[in-house]
């Protein structure tokens, strides 16, 4: 019997440590079932709300206007979220933590 698969919320505020949680949390989903990648970005892309969504439309509206391929991986999607939801300081932060 399969289970309902719930992919939380995400709404792009300003906290590093939210953004990574969040994608910790679908990477233990997305590992847990046999998921196309490309279903991975869209599963990921349509839990965005807020700042989020907005961003998300407006990436997708740049790539199209460029003539770019989409973003079509789940890695892919996870390396332009990084660079925009984890600011460079909060990478040296947690280095010197350790």
């Amino acid at each position: 019997m399969w289970k309902k698969i719930i992919i939380p919320k995400f709404n792009g505020a300003n906290d590093p440590e939210a953004y990574l949680a969040w994608e910790m949390k679908l990477d233990q989903i997305f590992n847990s079932y046999d998921f196309e990648d490309d279903d991975k970005v869209l599963m990921a892309s349509l839990e965005f709300e807020g700042y989020a969504m907005n961003w998300w439309n407006q990436i997708t509206v740049d790539i199209a206007r460029r003539r770019r391929l989409p973003i079509s991986t789940w890695k892919q999607l996870k390396v332009v979220m990084k660079e925009r939801f984890v600011p460079p300081y909060y990478k040296k932060e947690i280095f010197n933590k350790l």
